[in-house]
């Protein structure tokens, strides 16, 4: 056989004329069936070329017979794309996968995430990669982005989240509290919880 009809066929040891497999076209010569170029896909037998290309938040499967979306935390930005890319960390994938954005407010990403994750008892660093917690005595301010002391007749622990009025016979006379102290027998606090009273 010289050549084969002018239907997507190709030539197999010169003799037989065969169909290119799914993820292959045949070329112009009509002799050999060819990869699809990177970012791809031909997903029927005998196709002339790779038409489908691959969309943004999208990526051509190994054998390039279809277009996969991207895994959770990794990101196309462009269409055409052979793999998609680690989203960084501090940052985070749109939903559609086409781009990785930083993380916001008071949030942090270890990297290869949908979404970030705020920080409970401290603050994001600039970065967005750790959270810095607050020290005993000083809690998180109402926009979360820097640690405020504790007032006076309040104290805050290590393990505690926020900043908590003083009980019983206890006091804080002073800012920045970690724990209260106990009043001496014989006084009790005032209403304020900042100075023992007879």
């Amino acid at each position: 056989i010289t050549s084969c009809p002018s239907s997507p066929l190709t030539l197999t040891a010169g003799r037989l004329c065969v169909q290119c497999p799914p993820g292959t076209f045949v070329n112009d010569a009509r002799t050999e069936c060819l990869a699809c170029p990177a970012g791809h896909v031909s997903e029927d037998e005998g196709s002339t070329e790779c038409s489908t290309q691959c969309n943004a938040g999208f990526y051509a499967s190994s054998d390039a017979t279809e277009c996969l979306p991207c895994e959770e935390g990794y990101y196309s930005s462009a269409a055409g794309q052979s793999e998609c890319l680690r989203c960084d960390k501090g940052h985070h994938t749109l939903s559609d996968a086409t781009a990785c954005v930083e993380c916001e407010g008071n949030s942090i990403s270890f990297g290869g995430q949908t979404e970030c994750t705020e920080c409970t008892h401290g603050f994001a660093d600039e970065s967005h990669t750790s959270c810095r917690p607050c020290d005993p005595g000083f809690e998180l301010n109402e926009d979360k982005t820097v640690c405020v002391p504790c007032p006076a007749g309040q104290k805050r622990a290590f393990n505690e989240d926020v900043c908590s009025p003083c009980t019983g016979d206890t006091i804080a006379p002073n800012t920045s509290t970690a724990f209260c102290d106990p009043c001496d027998p014989g006084s009790v606090p005032n209403e304020d919880k900042t100075v023992c009273v007879p």
